[in-house]
Parts: structure tokens; sequence; C-alpha cells
């Protein structure tokens, strides 16, 4: 019966099941939040048993929801896609990349020193930055980070601490990475 069932699905809706299988979100291609709770947890939870550097950014799109309700959805979901091709640009073949919901991306990066997320952060925000323009204008992102050991040695701590983060990057005026005790000056990409 269920062979029945998947020939009359549409090429589409077999490459979404396929990416669901995988643990891809299926409209940007990231990994999506099932493997992030899984692995995110596994991971900060390995690097602090070993006594390891690691990191968790929380990367937001800047004003998404203007784009929404001036543009399509057609619109919004190529900007999706854009943004998580250049996060993925960005960094390290180690990083790995997950659509958490909506416009929000977690980049889970293992060994990095808390100067090294920040440049991570950094590199990731101009890229989008620099990423050029269409008719919904410049497109920003807003990066929270926490760090372990510093702000915490499990998965939840991690990522409450780089959700405050992201909203001071937010409350500053958006195109910002913020890190903690010191936030670094924005630099205008032209």
């Amino acid at each position: 019966m269920s062979a029945l069932v998947f020939d009359t699905l549409t090429y589409r809706e077999r490459y979404e099941i396929l990416l669901a299988r995988t643990g891809c979100d299926a409209l940007t291609g990231a990994l999506d939040r099932k493997s992030l709770e899984a692995h995110g947890r596994r991971a900060v939870e390995r690097a602090a048993a070993a006594g390891r550097h690691f990191a968790l950014l929380l990367v937001d799109i800047d004003h998404v929801k203007d784009f929404h309700d001036r543009f399509d959805h057609a619109a919004g979901d190529g900007i999706l896609k854009r943004i998580v091709l250049d996060v993925i640009a960005a960094v390290r073949m180690s990083d790995f990349t997950y659509r958490f919901g909506g416009e929000e991306f977690v980049v889970i990066a293992d060994g990095l020193n808390i100067d090294d997320a920040w440049a991570l952060a950094e590199r990731i925000r101009r890229r989008v930055a620099a990423g050029g323009s269409g008719p919904e204008g410049r497109i920003t992102v807003s990066v929270g980070i926490a760090h372990c050991p510093r702000d915490g040695r499990n998965y939840e701590a991690l990522f409450d601490v780089a959700d405050k983060r992201l909203y001071e990057a937010k409350a500053a005026g958006r195109n910002r990475v913020v890190r903690g005790e010191k936030r670094m000056p924005l630099v205008h990409a032209g």
C-alpha cells in the first residue's frame, strides 16, 4: 500500500521526504532543528567534557517581517536560501549550520575560542551584507555568540546566552555581532 502512495507523490514531495530523512530543511538545505537538538547537545557535552572551546552562534535576518509584508513569500523564501548559502560559505568546513526556525539559524563551531568565534560571526555578517540587494533592499543579519566554557557548559545555557546577545544586537540597531562583555563596533561595508 505504501508503495502505491509513494508512486503518486510528486518529485517535489519525494525530495522533501528525502530531505526530512537526512535531517535537512526542505526550503534552505541547511540542517534542520531536529538535527540541531540531537547534534548540538552532544557537541556541547563532548566539548565541555574534553575541555575544548566551543561556540554557538545564533544568526537572525534583520527586518525579515518587512520583506514579507512588502513582497510575496517566494521573495522571502529566496532571501532565506541566499542567506543560508552565504552562511555556509562563510563558516569552516567543520562547522554546522542549522535552520532553527523562521529566519533564525544556528552555527555550531567546535574548537573556536571567543575571539575566533567573533571573527567567524563577523565574516558571516559581512558576507550577508555584501551579498547585494534586490527589490527588497539590502539584507543584513544580527548575531549573538555564546562560548563554552565561558558562558555555560550545556546546550540550553549556551542557547539562552546567544539568544540574549542576539536581542542585544537587534536593540543596538541590527547588523551587529554581540559576544558578551565586548561589543565590537559596527563596520559599514560600503
